[in-house]
């Protein structure tokens, strides 16, 4: 601050007009305020001559650690979602006897009414499995003293697998034949359009035998239809007479049908 100077050289007399120095002003400068700065805040004092700081940083491992533990938490979530409610089974469930699922109206009317039957279930946390075995056989409608005809049986199994752990899809197509036929010779595989997301047609043309085996999301199914052909001989000449070969082929669409009524029984 500037003080007032004293005169000097003045009159003592009050004839004479003294000068007066105008009083000088005095000022005190306040440097604004930080920005993001004041009372409480914490902020560093500047020192006279230092440059201005710049923009305060925040910390990036904060924002990285936030980030974690919010995936974190969106994780355990998830998992604990799934782990109360499992995988989608696409409303499947158990089948305690498949013989009762597997009506197959349209095998019955190729080959004639069901003989013996037989089932089995098999229940576990990871997987549900059942098999169904039936004989379809023709009546033999003649009368006394005729002669008997020859006769085709079928035997149809059929399998029902349930995952409740794993997805079957990826090794789906990979077990589609057997890994050793059992006439020797290569099956053949054709896939069909039918009912479920995939669906084979194997022909085993040595056995007489065809097989439609469907994947549905985590459901498997199978129908094997395997025929045996009953020859009569002619007692009087000695000729034997036989029905002719059935064409497995021809017979897919009885499959596709039996099959696509099957997996709404099971579904429920």
């Amino acid at each position: 601050m500037i003080s007032e100077p004293e005169p000097v050289g003045w009159p003592d007399d009050g004839d004479a007009e003294r000068s007066a120095l105008p009083a000088p002003r005095t000022e005190s400068v306040t440097p604004p305020p930080y920005e993001g700065e004041g009372p409480g805040s914490g902020g560093e004092t500047i020192g006279a001559g230092a440059p201005p700081a710049g923009p305060a940083r925040r910390r990036p491992w904060l924002w990285a650690l936030g980030g974690a533990v919010a995936a974190s938490a969106v994780w355990a979530g998830g998992l604990y979602g799934y782990a109360r409610t499992g995988p989608d089974l696409g409303g499947y469930a158990i089948s305690r006897d498949l013989c009762l699922d597997a009506e197959l109206p349209a095998l019955t009317e190729r080959f004639g009414r069901r003989g013996n039957a037989g089932s089995g279930v098999d229940e576990r946390p990871s997987v549900d499995r059942a098999v169904c075995r039936i004989t379809l056989m023709p009546a033999e409608d003649r009368e006394a003293g005729q002669e008997p005809v020859p006769l085709t049986y079928a035997t149809v199994e059929v399998g029902y697998t349930l995952h409740k752990k794993t997805d079957p899809a990826p090794e789906f197509d990979a077990r589609i034949t057997d890994l050793v036929p059992a006439d020797g010779a290569r099956p053949e595989v054709r896939r069909v359009p039918g009912p479920g997301e995939r669906a084979y047609l194997i022909i085993d043309s040595g056995l007489d035998g065809v097989r439609l085996k469907v994947l549905d999301g985590r459901a498997e199914f199978t129908l094997e239809v395997s025929t045996l052909r009953l020859n009569v001989v002619d007692p009087t000449s000695g000729e034997s007479r036989e029905t002719e070969p059935l064409d497995p082929a021809g017979m897919a669409p009885d499959l596709v049908t039996d099959m696509a009524e099957l997996m709404a029984a099971v579904k429920g």
